[in-house]
């Protein structure tokens, strides 16, 4: 295991990558021999993908190209993780992803600002108030304005995000009065903090993510008109529509 260091003042270590299977409640990940050692820093981000795990199956495949979420030192042989914390955290992610998505689009879009207020407020509302006690109704008092909201759960996403890095010394802010604007600054030895340090990146640099309108997964948006996140998905979507089109048209003609 060695660290890669970038300009960006970011350490990161690289970890090995091998077979996984499911035993179990146990992920297990068989590191006698590994295949491969997994370097973050030279890969494409593990996010869309990790957001994406919904059953021990995903998680297998996630883990075997991208490795185990905790540290791994060296010399271990095996490695195992409940699959329950795999599910829970890779539930964590599409929040946070959809929070940011709907903070991005909430100054354009109404249908997101509405959304992020009528959803998103009350549950920050309670988790402050479970957390500061008499003091929420001092600083926040009931007439709040839109805008404030939306500063207080932007800041949320930022404790969320935040939250996941652990003891390393790396911390995430947002900006006030700028709804989804962040700030980070960074050692990651372990998965499972880089993927909340990419995740702090993508929000720093504002990286404009969309869920696929097919699969689901969060994707970067390189044309404003884009929809999904590979050809893959394009075609079968298009695939899907001429399906339908042609049944509509038998369905006239019988």
């Amino acid at each position: 295991m060695r660290a890669v260091r970038r300009p960006s003042q970011l350490s990161v270590w690289s970890w090995p990558v091998g077979p996984v299977r499911l035993e179990g409640e146990w992920l297990v990940a068989d590191l006698s021999f590994p295949r491969r050692f997994y370097q973050p820093m030279e890969q494409p981000s593990p996010v869309p993908d990790f957001a994406k795990i919904a059953s021990p199956r995903d998680a297998i495949e996630f883990a075997e190209r991208y490795g185990m979420r905790g540290a791994v030192p060296l010399g271990v042989r095996e490695v195992r993780e409940p699959i329950s914390e795999w599910l829970r955290e890779a539930e964590r992610f599409r929040r946070m992803l959809r929070q940011y998505t709907l903070l991005r689009a909430a100054k354009e879009t109404p249908e997101a600002r509405s959304e992020l207020l009528e959803h998103w407020w009350p549950e920050v509302r309670r988790e402050l108030m479970d957390s500061m006690g008499e003091l929420f109704q001092e600083l926040y008092p009931s007439d709040l304005s839109d805008d404030r909201k939306l500063d207080l759960i932007s800041s949320d996403l930022a404790q969320s995000v935040g939250a996941g890095f652990e003891r390393i010394p790396l911390s995430i802010t947002a900006l006030e009065g700028f709804p989804g604007t962040y700030l980070y600054d960074a050692e990651i030895r372990s998965l499972r903090v880089y993927l909340y340090q990419d995740l702090a990146r993508k929000l720093v640099a504002a990286e404009p993510l969309r869920m696929c309108a097919d699969c689901g997964r969060y994707f970067t948006v390189g044309d404003p008109r884009q929809q999904y996140c590979s050809e893959a998905c394009t075609n079968r979507t298009r695939r899907q529509r001429w399906v339908r089109k042609k049944k509509a048209a038998a369905a006239v003609t019988a």
